[in-house]
């Protein structure tokens, strides 16, 4: 059961409309640690329960002109912040599914260097086999990358 804001929150409701900064500090002061704490209940991340906070009354100073509070200040401050969290938990799901599919497709850091020494030294090779007489060419790529014996490459000239 919501309840309406009674007369001393709606004057604060109406100050914080009006852009009012006395009433928006005295509301961040009054329910800022109590909401931390709420949301530190469901995040379970102190860091992240203090900025999803700051973010709410962040966002409510933004929208102060536009946002309608139909029940108390606290129910309505709280059930914000409830949501914040159910969102971020559910950001981290998300982001922990991406990162452990993203595993398969992220090499390994040492098989990472391994392949940028590999295609290094596959430059090399090749800019050293251009430089050498094309029949020199062919007799060291038949021995080297077809595993053909000199005497194969003899009988094949």
């Amino acid at each position: 059961m919501t309840t309406k804001p009674g007369l001393h929150e709606q004057i604060l409701v109406d100050g914080l409309r009006e852009g009012d900064l006395k009433i928006f500090d005295y509301l961040f002061h009054y329910y800022y640690s109590g909401l931390v704490v709420f949301a530190f209940r469901y995040t379970g991340n102190m860091q992240a329960a203090e900025d999803l906070v700051q973010d709410f009354f962040f966002h409510l100073w933004l929208n102060r002109e536009k946002t309608v509070i139909r029940q108390s200040l606290k129910s309505y401050f709280f059930s914000a912040v409830k949501n914040k969290s159910f969102d971020f938990l559910k950001h981290q799901k998300i982001e922990k599914k991406a990162e452990s599919e993203l595993k398969f497709f992220r090499p390994d850091p040492a098989e990472e260097q391994q392949f940028l020494v590999e295609s290094e030294l596959e430059e090399q090779v090749n800019r050293a086999l251009a430089k050498l007489p094309e029949k020199c060419r062919k007799i060291f790529m038949m021995n080297r990358f077809e595993g053909l014996k000199p005497d194969q490459i003899a009988e094949m000239e």
